[in-house]
């Protein structure tokens, strides 16, 4: 790109793309002065996939017609390639390994935990409750206590 006062000239390895001209603080193309010969023999098979990633990995089949609309630039597809973006993306992750079912009486495992209510007394001056969860049953049992000594 070159830049003179209010207008820039674009090119690619030495050939013209197109110019535009500052309006609003942007440089705006005009694409009246974009010849899709000149555009299409700067556009490679490599330049296709530039266009895929502008376009946020759209298939190609909508950049194909896209290019039949003049809104792109016309390339060729080439068969079998394959974006590693797209093909990393949509790959399918192993499922977690599901629970095994525990064949446990109850009261057999008791899963705990003791909590501080943050400093905050219960009316009859409890400080801490505790939680017990049967493994079997899954029944939850609540207990409030006034220290951690009563566990």
């Amino acid at each position: 790109m070159v830049f003179e006062s209010n207008k820039v000239v674009v090119s690619k390895y030495g050939t013209f793309v197109g110019k535009g001209y500052e309006c609003g603080g942007l440089f705006r193309l005009s694409l009246s002065d974009l010849s899709n010969k000149i555009v299409n023999h700067v556009c490679s098979n490599s330049e296709s996939n530039v266009w895929h990633s502008r376009l946020c990995h759209i298939n190609f089949g909508c950049m194909t017609r896209l290019a039949n609309m003049s809104l792109i630039p016309k390339f060729n597809n080439v068969k079998g390639s394959r974006c590693q973006v797209c093909v990393q993306a949509k790959q399918p992750r192993k499922s977690h390994m599901t629970a095994k079912a525990r064949n446990l009486a109850p009261l057999e495992l008791i899963h705990s935990d003791l909590c501080e209510m943050n400093g905050i007394l219960t009316k009859g001056g409890k400080r801490y409750f505790m939680t017990l969860i049967d493994d079997s049953t899954r029944y939850c049992y609540v207990y409030l206590l006034k220290s951690k000594d009563e566990v």
